[in-house]
């Protein structure tokens, strides 16, 4: 389980990885909180992989 923790968390950081810098969509998420699509695409493969764990 802590293996796949681990993988799945580097995928997830690789997304982030590969739009940093990148113009990006930026949502609100409260008040102060600010959301981007790299942040919204790397929690999206977070649950498809706990899904399918």
């Amino acid at each position: 389980m802590l293996n796949f923790a681990i993988q799945t968390a580097h995928e997830a950081g690789r997304i982030l990885q590969e739009r940093m810098g990148r113009a990006l969509q930026i949502t609100n998420k409260g008040d102060i909180d600010l959301v981007t699509e790299a942040d919204l695409a790397s929690e999206r493969l977070i649950i498809e992989r706990i899904k399918s764990y």
